[in-house]
């Protein structure tokens, strides 16, 4: 009876070693498509940038379902090593790194966006007239369409 548990527990041991191998993997990999998304931004290649989000989407996806085997799996009473916490910890650093890159990009998005909204704003003034929703909330307008020369 021992024997069996000591199997079951090797098994499901390996198991969530591989889970975990699994996820650093892709982790490491979303860290890869992040920084072709802050490339894809900078050099405003924006076929390149719905690539890579659609990319770095899917890995998530993936990294999801991964992480909650690995919680199933942790639930069924795991005795961790060495090795496993070592991977554990690579794997949030690496979380960490990938919520920063997140973080740098939305924040360089609404500042460029927040920059352009002003230069619209001031070179073709739209009325002010207040706005309100259908629930009364004040609405900002937005600009009309403008076509922009860049020929010259």
């Amino acid at each position: 009876m021992q024997a069996q548990t000591f199997l079951r527990e090797m098994s499901m041991n390996g198991k969530y070693r591989d889970v975990l191998v699994s996820e650093n993997k892709l982790i490491s990999d979303v860290l890869c498509r992040q920084q072709a998304l802050r490339d894809a931004v900078n050099n405003k290649d924006w076929t390149a940038l719905m690539d890579a989000a659609g990319d770095v989407n899917e890995m998530m996806d993936a990294f999801n379902e991964l992480d909650k085997e690995r919680e199933e799996l942790a639930l069924g009473g795991l005795q961790e090593d060495a090795e496993t916490y070592g991977l554990l910890a690579e794997i949030r650093g690496k979380l960490v790194k990938s919520r920063i890159e997140n973080k740098a990009l939305a924040d360089y998005i609404s500042i460029t966006r927040e920059f352009v909204k002003g230069i619209i704003d001031t070179a073709v003034p739209q009325s002010r007239n207040r706005l309100y929703s259908r629930n009364g909330y004040v609405v900002q307008p937005q600009p009309e369409s403008v076509v922009v020369n860049t020929l010259f």
